[in-house]
């Protein structure tokens, strides 16, 4: 939750502010880690061992009302806004599929020719 917590910072914040975001989100990830145990355990000592469950579900379903909640009223990024990047390591398996030859990617760094490499066939006909 916490890698999905960030993306989204980055997607959506100013990059200007964003190493201070950043650094308070992982400040109040801390503070959730470090008092989340003692809640849980507080409360299942009060209520009872199934509060646990009951706490987690209550927990995520509050994580999924408020993601509903901002999409409705976020307005989504436009395409040309958004980057071309393919997530994932590139010395995983998949990235020898979707991902275009370092050579060829290098020289099309150096010429400002990134664009063109999405318009490839060779890249996305490949066969595992």
């Amino acid at each position: 939750m916490r890698s999905l917590w960030f993306a989204y910072v980055c997607d959506r914040w100013d990059p200007r502010v964003l190493v201070g975001a950043s650094g308070s989100l992982i400040m109040v990830s801390g503070i959730g880690l470090r008092t989340g145990p003692i809640v849980i355990a507080f409360s299942m000592d009060v209520f009872s061992v199934s509060f646990y469950f009951w706490g987690i579900a209550m927990v995520f379903g509050l994580i999924l009302i408020s993601t509903v909640v901002r999409i409705n009223l976020r307005e989504g990024i436009a395409l040309e806004d958004q980057s071309t990047l393919i997530a994932g390591s590139i010395g995983t398996p998949i990235a020898e599929f979707n991902a275009p030859d370092p050579i060829d990617y290098a020289k099309a760094v150096a010429n400002h020719e990134v664009e063109q490499l999405d318009e490839r066939e060779d890249t996305t006909e490949r066969q595992l």
